[in-house]
């Protein structure tokens, strides 16, 4: 049986896919998430009524990116895009910024 004194290396690989590796990192971000907002729906007659367009600040009126979203959206996605350009993901990262 023929002996070698080279170097015995290991290598890990993932079996995952991309899909899967990105799935699972987004599951431990958002386990790891504090969670500012409730989840619960909002009063009927506030459902009712629509937020005034210069109010930035209500769940249902922030300005983002040329359409209004829930403002918990608009600081999940920009802490989301701010880890990945962190981690060396994205080139750049472009900061929110409220106009009212």
């Amino acid at each position: 049986m023929p002996y070698s004194l080279g170097w015995l290396q290991l290598i890990s690989e993932d079996p995952r896919t991309e899909e899967e590796i990105e799935r699972d990192l987004m599951r431990e971000a958002e386990s790891l998430t504090y969670r500012m907002f409730d989840e619960q729906p909002a009063a009927p007659e506030a459902a009712q009524t629509p937020a005034a367009p210069d109010d930035v600040f209500t769940p249902a009126g922030a300005r983002y990116e040329g359409q209004r979203h829930p403002l918990r959206q608009v600081i999940q996605t920009q802490a989301r895009r701010l880890a990945a350009f962190l981690r060396g993901e994205r080139d750049d990262y472009m900061p929110y910024k409220a106009e009212w």
